[in-house]
């Protein structure tokens, strides 16, 4: 009688065994990069904090961004400001539509409000400009005397 051919697993369960031993290699790799990766990160968290709390340039880094704080509480101030005047300009409009009598006087009030409109963003879009290249170029400044301080090692 005639077996029938009966694979054997054993060639198989050798390349289960090789590959299991390569995948605990390559996790036991990656939780060596992943330390080595979290040691490089913790140096240079504390390298740029020794140089923020006084090392070289530290004054000037603070100073930059206190700018920065600065630049941004100014910008918020003023998007507050142009808020409130649209939001003036908006009850003034209602209340003249309410007052008008005809589709003419719709026109002429609902053009003038555009117009008042367009001026406080005009005016405001001005503003954010100044604002931000007067900050660019004080950080300018104060990036070159960090960089020159810390290339000095004060």
């Amino acid at each position: 009688m005639n077996t029938p051919f009966v694979p054997s697993l054993q060639p198989l369960s050798g390349i289960q065994a090789q590959f299991a031993q390569a995948a605990q290699a390559a996790i036991e790799t990656g939780r060596q990069w992943s330390a080595q990766q979290s040691s490089a990160g913790l140096n240079l968290l504390h390298a740029q904090l020794d140089l923020y709390n006084g090392g070289a340039g530290g004054a000037s880094l603070r100073q930059f961004f206190a700018l920065q704080t600065k630049f941004f509480d100014d910008l918020a101030s003023q998007q507050k400001e142009v808020l409130q005047q649209v939001e003036a300009r908006a009850q003034a409009y209602t209340s003249d539509l309410r007052q008008t009598v005809s589709s003419d006087e719709v026109s002429l009030v609902t053009v003038g409000f555009f117009k008042d409109v367009g001026k406080v963003l005009q005016d405001s879009a001005e503003q954010a400009a100044t604002l931000l290249s007067s900050t660019s170029a004080a950080a300018s400044v104060l990036t070159d005397k960090a960089l020159a301080e810390t290339a000095k090692g004060d």
